[in-house]
C-alpha cells in the first residue's frame, strides 16, 4: 500500500514538474512575440522572472500546507494572482494573434500596437476578474415546498458554498459574509461543503466569526471535496465552539423540516449512490418537506424520485475563468450554476462565495444565496 501510494506521488510531480516547465517554455515565446517591438529583447530579465515562477509554483502548496505564517502566506496569494494573469494573458494573446492573422490579408498590425492591446486587455480582464473574485452578491429565490409547515412559511435560510477559508480568503472576508447574513434575517444558515480551501492553519479567528453567524434555527455544515484533503479530523479542530452542526451522514428536524447533509464521498469511493446515501439515514421520510445538503450537483433524478423536495449544491463555481464555465456545463450537463426543476425536486447550485486556485473570477460572482420559502 505505501509503495503503491510512494508510487503514485512520484508520477504526479514527474508530471506536474514536466507540464510546469513545458508551460513555462510557451510562455517564453509568447512574449518574445509580444516584445518583439524592442530593440532589444529583455532575456536575462524574462528568464529569471520565468525560473521564479516556476520554482514558486511548483512550492507554494507545500510551504503554505506545511508553514502557516504570513510569508508563505503572501507567496501564495502572489503566485495565486500570477496564474490569474498569466491564463488571461494567454487566452488574451490567442485572440490577439487570431485577429492578427486573419487581418493581415488586408492591414498589418504593427508590434507596437499589438503589445499595446495585449497589456490593456490582460490588465482590464484581470481587474475584473480579481474585483468579481471578492465581491460577494445576494442572490434571491422564492421557493415553493409542497406541504411546508406552517413555521417556515415567509421564513429565509441561507446557502453558503466554496468560501475557501485558506491563504486567501481568510478572518476579513468571513466577517463580510457573517456581516451580510445578519442582513438577510434568515433563520438557519446552510453550508453545502467547502467551507476550508484545504490548507491547514491557524482558523481560530475564524471560528469567532462563525459564532456571530446569526441563525436563530441553527447553522449547519456539510464535508466538501476540500475539507477531505485538509482531513476531516483537522476540519473538526476548526470548528468545535463554534456552534455549527455537522450534519455527517444525518438529518435533523426543525418545526417539520427535514434538513439533510450528505458527506462528500471519501477519496476511492466507488459507485457512490445519493439517494441510497439518503434513503439509509435513521428518521427520514420521503413524506415530509426536506432540504438536501450536498456538495456537489449530481444524481438529480434519482434523488426527485425519493421524495427529497430541495436539493442544495456547489462545488463548480460555474468554471470560475472562461472558458472553464462551457467544461463545467459540460461534465454537470448543464447544471452548473442556478435553479433547476426535476419534477417535485428543485434543485439550487450556487457558484460559490469563495475561489479556488487564482482569485480570478471572469465567469461568475460570488454569492451568498437567499431562499424564501413558501407553501405550495
Amino acid at each position: 500500500m505505501v509503495k503503491k501510494i510512494a508510487k503514485e506521488l512520484i508520477v504526479f510531480l514527474s508530471s506536474a514538474f514536466f507540464l510546469l516547465l513545458a508551460a513555462h517554455f510557451l510562455y517564453y515565446y509568447l512574449l518574445v512575440d509580444v516584445f518583439s517591438f524592442l530593440p532589444v529583447f529583455p532575456f536575462s530579465a524574462i528568464v529569471t522572472f520565468l525560473v521564479f515562477s516556476f520554482i514558486a509554483i511548483f512550492i507554494e502548496k507545500f510551504l503554505v500546507k506545511r508553514f502557516d505564517n504570513d510569508y508563505n502566506r503572501a507567496l501564495y496569494f502572489i503566485v495565486a494572482i500570477w496564474l490569474g494573469i498569466a491564463w488571461q494573458s494567454c487566452l488574451i494573446y490567442l485572440g490577439l494573434a487570431i485577429v492578427r492573422f486573419l487581418a493581415s490579408f488586408y492591414w498589418l498590425m504593427s508590434p507596437e500596437i499589438f503589445a499595446g492591446i495585449f497589456f490593456l486587455l490582460t490588465a482590464l480582464l484581470s481587474w475584473r476578474g480579481f474585483y468579481n473574485a471578492f465581491k460577494i452578491r445576494f442572490k434571491n429565490i422564492a421557493l415553493e415546498i409542497e406541504n411546508l409547515p406552517d413555521f417556515w412559511v415567509g421564513k429565509k435560510i441561507v446557502q453558503l458554498s466554496d468560501v475557501h477559508l485558506g491563504a486567501i480568503y481568510r478572518q476579513k472576508f468571513l466577517s463580510k459574509i457573517v456581516k451580510m447574513v445578519g442582513q438577510t434575517g434568515a433563520e438557519a444558515v446552510l453550508i453545502t461543503g467547502d467551507l476550508f480551501d484545504g490548507t491547514d492553519g491557524d482558523f481560530s479567528e475564524a471560528g469567532k466569526q462563525l459564532l456571530k453567524m446569526p441563525a436563530s434555527q441553527g447553522v449547519f455544515f456539510v464535508y466538501g471535496n476540500h475539507e477531505n484533503r485538509l482531513g476531516r479530523l483537522g476540519m473538526l479542530s476548526h470548528l468545535t465552539g463554534t456552534g455549527m452542526e455537522l450534519l455527517d451522514d444525518r438529518l435533523v428536524e426543525i418545526h417539520g423540516l427535514q434538513i439533510i447533509g450528505i458527506s462528500f464521498p471519501e477519496e476511492g469511493t466507488k459507485n457512490f449512490n445519493l439517494a441510497e446515501a439518503i434513503k439509509s439515514l435513521s428518521g427520514f421520510d420521503p413524506q415530509k418537506p426536506s432540504i438536501l445538503m450536498f456538495h456537489e450537483p449530481i444524481q438529480f433524478e434519482e434523488v426527485s424520485k425519493i421524495g427529497i423536495d430541495v436539493y442544495l449544491a456547489g462545488h463548480t463555481h460555474y468554471g470560475q475563468m472562461f472558458p472553464f464555465n462551457y467544461l463545467s456545463n459540460l461534465v454537470y450537463h448543464g447544471f452548473s450554476k442556478g435553479v433547476a426543476k426535476f419534477n417535485q425536486l428543485t434543485a439550487i447550485i450556487s457558484t460559490g462565495v469563495g475561489t479556488w486556485g487564482p482569485p480570478c473570477r471572469t465567469m461568475s460572482y460570488g454569492e451568498i444565496i437567499v431562499i424564501t420559502l413558501l407553501k405550495k
